[in-house]
């Protein structure tokens, strides 16, 4: 089973709708923690959606030494 077009949208869905509450916070340090923690999130998120097949597919794109931190 592959990650559907809609599970897809929905992750980058919820991930702009983070961004676009950051656009409320003036402290800088609190934004980009803000941010990095979405980024992370949608990272995760994402592998979570994703077939093995596409996995080895994404971790051969970014090249060694990239490792997988989430493990379903």
């Amino acid at each position: 089973m592959r990650a559907s077009p809609e599970q897809l949208g929905d992750l980058e869905t919820a991930y702009r709708r983070g961004t676009a509450e950051l656009m409320n916070v003036t402290d800088s340090q609190e934004n980009g923690r803000r941010h990095r923690e979405l980024l992370e999130e949608r990272e995760r998120k994402g592998l979570e959606v994703l077939t093995e097949e596409q996995r080895k597919k994404l971790a051969d794109a970014k090249g060694a030494p990239f490792e997988f931190k989430h493990n379903p």
